[in-house]
């Protein structure tokens, strides 16, 4: 029934449309013409080619083109629906409007306003928009939309994205004079919503953090806002889901594989993501809000992190604004391994719960990495750590480490932990430092930047390792020690070093690491290698001696003042009690007392500087002690105190079995001797002894004279190595010693050189040098007198050389030399001086030698062995000369003359003369090489009478009346290898013949030998 009502209500307004349009009919022109003039009223160009009139409404179709500032609308199908009743009184009112196959473009000035009139609704298809704000193009295609304006407008839109590419859908509404524009979205690219943002508005905020990634869904709303304002970000409100996002920080800092959900709203960025990373870093759950406006490091992160050493070292300096923690942290080379924890950071404030760390980092202040594990915690700039950790020296055990950072400045505490304490030993007074603590309890101060312990305080149980200079190293155990800037106390801690070991407790005071003073007390027990420990602690460099098997007592120092008191306990039931004070370089011992079960002694003395003996006194008998205490084999007894400032002695002393090699490195070993003297600047002494494994008795007297020490001493022995003298002697000028010593010796050496019944006097001057005058001494028959000195580097020597009826057999024999065979006595006058640096005898010296020697025999004397070889050959004397080898060469007289310079001997004169032949020579020999250059005349005896009574005629030719005949060689080379060229006689001067014919006291007459073929053979 209700139908059957509707049907006749829409036929009655049928027909009473039908009766109005009959009694007032519309003109098709009419009503084109009158939407083209309103619309050209618009700056609107559009034809409209059909009109379809219906019973009711009206209708009008066609194709158009919208234009305006540049702007323009273009379509294939319009249809254009106006008001009925409007029209009927000349008004276009469109009621709506029909798009399909469109295309608009349209760009958005600052400014302007879009001349469109709104219809009532409006229907788009199939549609191509390009839109374009102020650098931005926007391309999309309209799949659908429409518009309605009733009471409010509504504007929307199905979209497939070009730019940006995507499924798009957007709302415009608009109520109470504002609008609200709503965006939703498939599939969108950040980076082209980033671009297009970026064009739209270059300040904005949202396309800096936004890097990559894709917004499977993403809705946008902006809004309510008037037509003509500007950008307020508080309008915006976003929310998306993410898909392999990159979010980048105004720090730079950037994100990266992040899927989650993204929330905009209020100028706050918020993004849930279930994974993100930060190049090694990954994160979990996070929950990220960044203020785009004001401070962006307020920002809020809330995850479940495992990062890498390398990130956190490079972007925790981001994210914490601890000045000069950047700076620390790159003191910090390649480091490696992950953290694994959650993480929360609240306007700058971090609270991490660690879960297990595992780092291997080396600081460029030390030489080795650390590698570290364990877990933590870190809240209220409070970090509490418990890990393990270890490096080359250090090594960390499970303890707890609470570490707070402030104005560049942090605190750190440790409890319950093993820690070895390497690190410490630019803060401890150690040459080095190693080993570990049990810690009871650790806090120390530091700075950031730079990195700088200034503050800490330690307790203990120590396993610890350190490096005394120039003790090596000790090893502290046990007991409690504590540590901090200004003092250092041990309480009953076992210590052990190389020959050491024992317990101690004390305190010692500290200064910038150095010790200022303080005292150790306690038992300590050595073996040999334990004098080291001493001799540090002393400031002593001692000899070679035993040290004590024990020592109970305390040691003390201030400053450079250090004193020790204690019981010394050595082997062989040797004990003794010593006080003893070290003041900068001084050494006082104000008591050891030494007490065996045979004897006892007091010792004091004094060292000023250290180790030179400034004073010593000494009461009481010691014997093997000595060599217990000292090293000294030998024995002592008195009672005698020696000042060695005022260079006096005031007592008595017996010494017995005394080594000065081992005391004074003198090698002068004392059988027995005795010094008394009474407090004057000289004391006497006697006795006997060994120098050099060789025997001595005698006695003198022993000055001193402000730094020198004078001796007067006489001493009598077999015999003495003068080569060893000359080693003792030398270098020796430190100990500053002079005087004199007269020794007689049996016989003396130097080198293969033996002397008889030496008298000699040494002199020494202290540090100028010393002198050896020798008074009377034999050398193989020939008797020496004179000196050597040497003085302040120099050397020089003076002897004289004297024999009167010595043999040449038993001379060559004692020399060893075997290129000589001569039976004969001779005499010998020589001197020779001589000075240089090295070697004064090639250096400067002279001096002059004269020998001669009647009726002897020569038996092997290569010069002349060639000679006769040589003349041998002759025409003339061929056969005739001697055999050296069989019966040898008598002569009557030999005689030689010469002079020394420079380690030259020039032979002035030489001559031979026996019953066959006269010989004369001259030249010089090198007495270093033994190299001669001589020229040699020979005038053959008897050989020459026999030719000239046979041939007489040929004598008086050759020779004349009363002649000898005389053949002329040049003699060069080693005198063991002598060359022999004969010379031509005008090659001989006229003063050499003159000479030789006075010495031979018969006229010469000159030849050059004729020599045969063969050569001389080799003697």
């Amino acid at each position: 029934m209700r139908k059957i009502t509707w049907f006749f209500f829409i036929l009655l307004a049928l027909i009473v449309v039908g009766a109005f349009l009959y009694r007032y009919p519309i003109s098709s022109n009419f009503i084109q013409g009158l939407v083209k003039k309103e619309l050209e009223k618009k700056g609107v160009i559009v034809e409209l080619d059909h009109f379809y009139l219906y019973v009711f409404p009206l209708r009008l179709e066609g194709k158009g083109e919208f234009f305006w500032d540049g702007n323009y609308l273009k379509a294939q199908k319009i249809i254009v629906v106006p008001k009925v009743f409007s029209l009927l009184k000349g008004k276009v009112i469109i009621k709506r409007i029909e798009c399909e196959t469109f295309e608009i473009s349209e760009e958005l000035r600052e400014g302007g306003k879009v001349p469109l009139f709104y219809p009532e609704e409006g229907i788009f298809k199939d549609g191509r928009v390009s839109l374009k704000i102020n650098k931005a193009l926007i391309e999309v295609n309209i799949l659908e939309g429409f518009f309605r304006k009733k009471g409010q407008s509504v504007l929307f839109f199905d979209i497939q994205g070009i730019r940006p590419q995507g499924r798009i859908k957007l709302k415009l509404e608009k109520a109470n004079g504002k609008y609200l524009l709503s965006v939703e979205a498939n599939n969108i690219r950040v980076r082209e919503i980033k671009e297009i943002w970026e064009e739209i508005s270059p300040k904005s905020t949202i396309p800096k953090f936004l890097e990559g990634g894709e917004f499977q869904e993403i809705f946008l709303q902006y809004g309510p806002f008037e037509k003509g304002e500007g950008f307020d970000s508080k309008k915006l409100k976003l929310r998306g889901l993410f898909k392999e996002g990159v979010a980048i920080l105004p720090s730079g800092v950037a994100f990266t594989g992040i899927e989650g959900e993204l929330d905009l709203k209020d100028d706050l960025l918020t993004l849930r993501a279930e994974r993100a990373f930060l190049e090694e870093a990954s994160f979990r759950g996070v929950l990220f809000k960044l203020p785009l406006k004001g401070d962006w490091r307020k920002f809020f992160l809330q995850t479940e992190i495992e990062v890498s050493a390398r990130v956190l070292v490079k972007y925790l300096p981001l994210f914490l604004p601890q000045k000069g923690l950047k700076k620390f942290l790159n003191q910090y080379e390649d480091p490696k391994g992950k953290i694994r924890g959650s993480l929360k950071v609240e306007n700058t404030k971090i609270e991490a719960l660690i879960d297990h760390f595992e780092l291997k980092l080396k600081h460029k202040g030390f030489c080795f990495p650390f590698l570290l594990t364990g877990d933590g915690e870190l809240k209220d700039e409070r970090l509490k750590i418990s890990l393990k950790g270890e490096t080359e020296g250090i090594r960390f055990e499970r303890g707890t480490f609470s570490v707070s950072f402030k104005d560049r400045k942090g605190k750190l505490s440790l409890k319950d932990g093993l820690l070895e304490v390497a690190l410490l030993k630019d803060f401890l007074p150690f040459k080095d430092i190693g080993g570990e603590i049990r810690f009871k309890n650790l806090e120390a101060s530091f700075s950031l930047s730079p990195f700088r312990l200034y503050d800490y305080s330690l307790k203990g149980e120590p396993h610890l390792r350190v490096a005394f200079p120039e003790v090596g190293l000790l090893l502290i155990r046990e007991g409690i020690l504590t540590v901090n800037p200004k003092e250092l106390r041990f309480y009953g801690n076992e210590i052990e070093s190389e020959g050491v070991w024992g317990r101690i407790s004390g305190l010692l005071k500290l200064e910038e690491g150095k010790i200022k003073k303080g005292f150790l007390e306690g038992e300590l027990k050595f073996e040999e290698k334990g004098k080291r420990l001493l001799s540090s602690l002393f400031g002593l460099r001692t000899p070679s001696v035993s040290f004590p098997n024990s020592f109970k007592g305390k040691a003390q120092f201030q400053d450079e003042i250090f004193q020790i008191q204690g019981n010394l306990v050595f082997v062989n039931g040797i004990k003794a009690d010593l006080l003893a004070k070290k003041e900068g370089r001084r050494v006082v011992v104000e008591k050891l007392k030494i007490i065996s079960p045979e004897r006892e002694a007091l010792v004091k003395g004094d060292f000023d500087p250290w180790p030179s003996l400034k004073g010593i006194s000494f009461k009481g008998e010691l014997e093997k002690e000595l060599t217990v205490l000292a090293g000294i084999k030998g024995g002592i007894k008195g009672d005698f105190q020696l000042d060695l400032k005022g260079k006096t002695f005031n007592g008595w002393t017996e010494l017995k079995g005394v080594s000065l090699l081992e005391l004074l490195g003198f090698p002068l070993e004392i059988h027995q001797a005795s010094l008394r003297g009474e407090g004057r600047s000289f004391l006497e002494l006697c006795g006997d002894g060994e120098f050099k494994d060789q025997g001595f008795q005698g006695g003198g007297r022993l000055s001193f004279l402000g730094d020198q020490v004078y001796l007067d001493l006489k001493l009598k022995g077999e015999s003495l190595d003068l080569t060893k003298l000359g080693e003792v002697l030398k270098g020796k000028g430190e100990t500053r010693v002079r005087g004199s010593i007269f020794i007689e010796l049996k016989e003396a050496f130097y080198k293969e050189v033996s002397l008889k019944g030496v008298e000699a006097e040494v002199k020494l001057s202290g540090d100028e040098g010393w002198r050896v005058s020798l008074n009377k001494g034999g050398f193989c028959g020939i008797q020496l007198e004179g000196f050597y000195q040497e003085e302040k580097g120099k050397k020089n020597f003076e002897f004289q050389l004297r024999s009167t009826e010595s043999s040449f057999k038993g001379v060559f024999s004692c020399l060893g030399v075997e290129e000589f065979l001569l039976d004969g006595d001779f005499l010998l006058e020589g001197i020779i001086k001589a000075q240089g640096l090295k070697e004064p005898l090639w250096e400067d010296s002279e001096g002059s030698v004269y020998l001669y020697s009647s009726k002897g025999r020569i038996y092997k004397f290569t010069l002349l062995s060639k000679l006769f070889a040589l003349l041998n050959l002759t025409e003339i004397l061929r056969g005739k000369m001697p055999d050296l080898l069989g019966k040898g060469f008598s002569y009557e007289r030999l005689e030689a003359f010469g002079k020394i310079k420079n380690g030259v001997l020039d032979l002035e004169e030489f001559m031979i003369e026996g019953p066959s032949l006269k010989l004369f020579g001259k030249g010089k020999i090198e007495l270093r090489s033994g190299e001669m250059d001589l020229v040699v005349i020979v005038a053959p005896l008897r050989t020459i009478d026999l030719l000239l009574s046979k041939i007489p005629l040929l004598g008086y030719l050759i020779t004349g009346k009363k002649a000898l005949l005389a053949f002329p060689f040049s003699v060069k080379g080693h005198y063991q290898d002598p060359k022999f060229i004969p010379l031509p006689p005008q090659l001989l001067g006229g003063g050499i013949l003159a000479f030789v014919e006075r010495l031979f006291q018969l006229p010469l007459k000159v030849v050059e030998p004729l020599i045969g073929q063969k050569e001389a053979p080799q003697q």
